[in-house]
C-alpha cells in the first residue's frame, strides 16, 4: 500500500471529522495525478466525500475533473443522508404509532457524534425488534410504507421500498460468534427507552460499543470492515460518555477484547500520534484491502485460515449448519427431518449462484494453502479471533 497515500488520506479526514491541523507535508503531494489515486482509495472505502469536504475546507480542492469527482461524491453523500433522515422517521413514526418498541442500530446512533451527519454515511437503516413482533412489524412496513421483498437472514429481515431503498430489520443482534453471541442474546436487557412513555430504545453506551466491536470483527472475518469503523470508533471514544470499565467487562466476556484493543491502537495510528507495531501494521493493510464491504479474496484467505486446510475449508463452504441452514428455509423448524434435503437443494442452487462461481475463480487463482494463509492465520490469533467464529 502507498503509504504516503493513505497517511494523506487520514490526515484529510482527521482534518474535517477532529479537526485536527493538516501536515503542512500533505499539500505539495497533492498533484493530479495523486488526486486521482487519492479519489480511488477512498471511494473504496466510501470516504470520498470526506476527502472532499477537507480538500475544500483547506482550498486544496481543484478545478478540473478529479476535483469534479470528489465534489459529485460530497453532492451524493448530502442526498443519501437526506434520503435516509426522511425513511428513518418514516419507520420509526410507524413503529411508534403501532407500540412495537424498537431500538435504531449502527449510524443512526454514530453519526450525531460527527461534525455533519451526512459525513457518515450508510448504505441503508438498521433497526432492532424484538422476534416476537417481527411478523407484525413486518406486515405493518409492507402495508403502511409499501416496502416489499422479504428476506430472512441470520438476523434480520431485509425489507426494500420500490425505489431501491434497504431496511434491515433486525431480531436479533448476534453476529454468528460463538463468544460474543451470548451477550448479544440478552441485548434488549441492555437496553432503556429514550424517554417515558416512548417505544424507541436505545442502548447502555457500554453495550453499544461492545455490539459496535462485534459487528466490526465480525466484517473483519468476512473479508475486512473498512476504514469507516476505525473513525467512528476515534470519533466515539472522544464524544460518547460510556462507562470503560462495563465496556471492558463485556469485551473480556465476549472474548473481542484482543480485536478491541488492536482496533483503538489502529486508530491511534491512522488519527493520531501513535507507531504501528508490526501486527498493528498488518491489521492495517488488511483492513486498507478490504474496502468498504471487504475484499472477496479476504475472506478466502481468512477462511482457509480459520479451518487450517482447504479440504476443510471446502466443507465449511459446502455445509451449512442446521442453525443457519433453519433460517434460509423455515420449514426445518418444524420439520428436522428434512434436513439433508435441505441441504441438497441448498447446494445444487448455489452452485449456479454468480457468488460460487466468484468464489472457485478466487479459490483457483490463489497459491495452495500454506504461505499465503499463514500472514492471515497469524494475525487473527493476535487479534484473538482465530477460534470466535461460529460458522
Amino acid at each position: 500500500m502507498n503509504e504516503p497515500l493513505v497517511r494523506a488520506m487520514m490526515q484529510l479526514i482527521g482534518s474535517e471529522v477532529f479537526g485536527t491541523a493538516l501536515d503542512k507535508s500533505v499539500p505539495p503531494l497533492l498533484t493530479e495525478d495523486f488526486l486521482k489515486q487519492l479519489f480511488l482509495l477512498s471511494k473504496w472505502h466510501d470516504l470520498a466525500h470526506i476527502v472532499c469536504a477537507a480538500l475544500e475546507k483547506n482550498r486544496l480542492l481543484p478545478q478540473c475533473e478529479v476535483g469534479n469527482k470528489f465534489s459529485k461524491q460530497m453532492m451524493m453523500a448530502v442526498y443519501r443522508y437526506q434520503q435516509l433522515n426522511y425513511e428513518s422517521e418514516r419507520i420509526f413514526k410507524t413503529l411508534e404509532e403501532a407500540k412495537i418498541p424498537y431500538l435504531p442500530l449502527k449510524g443512526t446512533i454514530i453519526r450525531r457524534y460527527y461534525p455533519e451527519p451526512w459525513l457518515r454515511t450508510s448504505c441503508d437503516i438498521d433497526v432492532l425488534v424484538h422476534e416476537s413482533d417481527l411478523v407484525r412489524s413486518i406486515e405493518l412496513l409492507v402495508s403502511t410504507l409499501s416496502y416489499e421483498d422479504k428476506t430472512l437472514n441470520y438476523h434480520d429481515a431485509s425489507l426494500y421500498t420500490q425505489t431501491g431503498f434497504h431496511l434491515e430489520l433486525h431480531y436479533s443482534v448476534q453476529e454468528d460468534l460463538k463468544n460474543a453471541d451470548l451477550l448479544l442474546a440478552d441485548a434488549w436487557n441492555y437496553a432503556l427507552p429514550v424517554s417515558d412513555g416512548s417505544y424507541r430504545y436505545q442502548f447502555r453506551d457500554d453495550f453499544f460499543l461492545f455490539y459496535f466491536f462485534a459487528h466490526a470483527s465480525k466484517h473483519f472475518l468476512s473479508g475486512g470492515c473498512g476504514v469507516r469503523p476505525l473513525i467512528d470508533l476515534y470519533l466515539l471514544r472522544q464524544k460518547m460518555p460510556y462507562d470503560a470499565v462495563a465496556l471492558e467487562t463485556l469485551l473480556k466476556k465476549g472474548g473481542i477484547q484482543q480485536f478491541a484493543n488492536a482496533m483503538e491502537k489502529l486508530g491511534e495510528v491512522w488519527f493520531g500520534q501513535a507507531e504501528a507495531d508490526k501486527n498493528i501494521a498488518a491489521m492495517g493493510k488488511f483492513v486498507l484491502s478490504g474496502g468498504v464491504y471487504g475484499h472477496f479474496g479476504n475472506r478466502i484467505s481468512v477462511g482457509r485460515a480459520m479451518k487450517g486446510s482447504d479440504f476443510r475449508y471446502m466443507l465449511s463452504r459446502l455445509w451449512m449448519p442446521y442453525r443457519l441452514l433453519k433460517i434460509k428455509y423455515p420449514v426445518l423448524k418444524r420439520h428436522k427431518w428434512l434436513f439433508l434435503a435441505a441441504q441438497v437443494w441448498r447446494l445444487l442452487t448455489g452452485l449456479l449462484s454468480k457468488r460460487t462461481k466468484m468464489e472457485i475463480r478466487v479459490i483457483n487463482d490463489r497459491e495452495p494453502m500454506g504461505k499465503n494463509e499463514k500472514g492471515t492465520s497469524e494475525l487473527l490469533t493476535v487479534l484473538g479471533l482465530k477460534e470466535d467464529s461460529a460458522k
